[in-house]
Formats: structure tokens, sequence, C-alpha cells
């Protein structure tokens, strides 16, 4: 059972981008129903986790943000993704890691209205990308996540330089994306592998025992085993 569960969550994020949003904004329009609560009485531990949608309905991310100003008030901190490149970096680095990441992708993942390698039915069909100011985060909540340029040279420790191809260097970075290779094959490591590895150790050493995690869907079925490993349960929601 273990191993079709397995293949199944794998085959769920091989899905193209474009596919996957489409899926979700479908599939799941309320946030109220999809939100898990988790206890840990060991510990005097509880966490919410919002398995978010990035593009969607207006109302969609107005109701988040009825839940996030509810569970501020009763003293819940906040830790949401977002994955950018390290302010750091120069121009050309910036760049560079920009493109590597599309060409995973398949499309610029940066959520904004300029944006044009995303799926054209997002404006046909009255839909918004996610904001978190429109969810009512402030800057005094937490970006937990990995530098998508961290994630970059992990892959390319790892199985060698990812290669750029013409169409890539010569598409603008807010433009339609048509570029073919194979970079797709490193996605599940780009979306899954480090950034959850990264953000269960980084829980670890968080203190507050009341969190809010604002994270994508695909990240709870890999976060949550390592929950139930660490004692906590779900007292409201399903897996």
């Amino acid at each position: 059972m273990k191993k079709i569960l397995t293949l199944f969550l794998i085959s769920f994020i091989s899905l193209s981008c474009k596919g996957l949003i489409y899926d979700v904004i479908v599939g799941r329009p309320d946030i109220k129903e999809d939100i898990k609560v988790l206890k840990d009485a060991k510990n005097n531990k509880t966490i919410v986790f919002f398995p978010m949608v990035h593009v969607a309905k207006e109302e969609y991310y107005k109701d988040a943000r009825a839940l996030i100003d509810s569970l501020r008030s009763e003293g819940f901190s906040f830790y949401y993704e977002n994955v950018t490149v390290n302010p750091t970096l120069d121009s050309l680095e910036t760049l560079i890691s920009n493109r590597k990441t599309r060409s995973i992708l398949g499309l610029n993942p940066i959520l904004n209205n300029k944006n044009k390698s995303y799926p054209k039915y997002i404006s046909k069909k009255n839909l918004v990308f996610q904001s978190y100011k429109v969810m009512g985060l402030t800057k005094s909540d937490t970006k937990l996540d990995i530098y998508q340029n961290q994630i970059i040279d992990s892959i390319e420790n790892k199985y060698g330089e990812i290669n750029l191809t013409e169409c890539d260097l010569q598409t603008p970075l807010f433009s339609e994306y048509k570029c073919k290779s194979d970079n797709s094959k490193f996605k599940f490591e780009f979306t899954n592998v480090y950034r959850d590895r990264y953000i269960w150790e980084e829980l670890q050493k968080v203190e507050h025992n009341k969190i809010v995690m604002i994270y994508g869907e695909m990240h709870w079925y890999f976060l949550w085993p390592k929950f139930r490993e660490d004692g906590y349960k779900i007292i409201k929601g399903e897996v």
C-alpha cells in the first residue's frame, strides 16, 4: 500500500505546474474545508496547515484573510513559503537562476499579472495570483523557505550543470514560455525534495507553540509523515 501511495504522490507532483494549478482551482475552492489542525499533546504544540492555492478567485484569499486574522488574535505565529533568489546575488547570477528555474518548472513562478508564462485562462476566468498582502500577512510574519539559487546549486552539485537552450536565453523572463529541454526531470527535486527537508529542519528550531503554516498542498503530503512520527495527531481535517 505504501508503495502505491508513493507512486501516486510522485505522479501527482510530476504533473506540469500549469496542469496542477488548473486542477487545484477547479477541485478545491473552499479553504475552510482544506485546513489541517495538528496537535502534539506531549509538547503542547498546535500547528494549523493551510494547503494554499497559488491562483484562484479573489474570494478565496479574502476567506484566507478572515481565518488568518482570527488565528492571529488567538496568538498564532505565521510561517509561509516563498522561493526567492538570495538578494546578495548580482544581477547576472539572479538572471541565470531565474532562467534555470523556469526551464525546470516550464514557467516563471513569480506571481504577478505581467507574467505571460502562466496559462491564458487565468485572466479569462477572472482568477488572481496569490497575494500575502491581501491575505493579511505582515513583515512580522516569517518566510520559511530555501532560496531558489540554493535549490539550483543542490541539483547541480548532484547531477551537474543545468544547461540552458538558446530559446531559454532569448525568451524574456515574463514572456510566454515555449522552450523545450529535459530539465523538467528535476521538477520534483526543485519543488519538494530540498525545500521540504529544509522546512522540516527549520521548524524544529521554532519555539512558538501555536503555529500557522501557509504552504502549497504538495508540501503537506511530505511533511505530514514527519509530523506523525514526531507525535502529532490530526484533530481537524483529513490526511
